[in-house]
């Protein structure tokens, strides 16, 4: 195995083959590979009541019992032992519970054009075509039969949302929160009231829940959308704007590229006074 980080309910285990190398494999961590199994037994059939729990039942329910969570280890979104609804439908999609690690699931490419300080290329990683991707056989922590219980109920959740939809918002998920970044949604609202709303999704998460107001959906339509057809209907103000756009880029890169250029000169200079000609010269001069 490779990777510095093994998903959860495992853990790294290393030892040497028999040409005495060093090698490392995954093993069953059996504190955290009990909760990956609650998680499919509570949303295909429940917490012993008979009603299979949603995502953020599961995500509210494991924060409430303080469950700790290794998610978010690098850029961490929540406080420590919070778990998102994100994280519990990640752990639930995964192969790794059923026996299937995949290695190659994304590939390093250098960024064009664009340098670190040190003058290395930027690099960054994107998905690979599942076709490309190599598995390897791990321990099991579910049978297949409870996995695939779990994955007919995505498929099931998902055709009913659609089939199930009351209204339809010409801008639902198109409007991002100027406060989180997330996205604006429909909402019907809640306590029998019809009236539609936009509301963004961070009101609903388990910490740090999003501070910005819900907005009517015909106040948003009545900005919106005669905006659009200004838009559609005078080409020439269009174009006016992406080219004053570019001009404005030009000039924000033109002063970028003025920075690099003083940073690098400045770095030289640096380099020149510390090589070890001119601390020979100083030190001729000192004495």
């Amino acid at each position: 195995m490779v990777g510095s980080r093994p998903p959860y309910g495992f853990r790294f285990v290393r030892d040497r083959d028999e040409h005495d190398k060093p090698r490392k494999f995954l093993e069953i961590y059996k504190p955290e590979a009990v909760i990956r199994e609650l998680l499919y037994i509570w949303y295909a059939f429940g917490d012993g009541d008979g009603k299979a729990m949603t995502l953020m039942q599961i995500a509210r329910k494991l924060t409430r019992d303080g469950v700790p969570t290794r998610t978010d280890w690098r850029r961490r979104k929540y406080a420590d032992d919070v778990w998102s609804e994100s994280t519990v439908r990640e752990l639930l999609k995964s192969e790794v519970s059923i026996g299937t690690w995949h290695y190659g699931k994304k590939k390093r490419i250098e960024e064009p054009n664009s340098f670190y300080a040190n003058g290395k290329p930027k690099v960054r990683y994107v998905p690979t075509p599942r076709s490309e991707w190599i598995a390897v056989s791990i321990p099991a922590i579910v049978d297949r039969e409870l996995w695939q219980t779990a994955q007919e109920r995505f498929s099931e959740n998902k055709i009913k949302a659609t089939r199930n939809r009351k209204n339809k918002y010409l801008f639902s998920g198109m409007m991002i929160c100027a406060a989180c970044k997330g996205a604006y949604i429909g909402n019907h609202g809640e306590r029998g009231y019809e009236r539609q709303f936009y509301v963004c999704r961070g009101h609903s998460r388990i910490a740090d829940s999003c501070t910005m107001p819900v907005f009517r959906e015909h106040e948003i339509d009545m900005v919106v959308w005669p905006w659009i057809k200004e838009i559609a209907t005078h080409f020439e103000r269009v174009e006016a704007t992406l080219q004053q756009q570019q001009t404005e880029t030009d000039e924000q890169n033109t002063r970028i590229n003025a920075l690099i250029a003083n940073t690098d000169r400045t770095h030289c200079r640096q380099e020149r006074r510390t090589s070890p000609r001119a601390l020979a010269f100083q030190k001729r001069q000192a004495a």
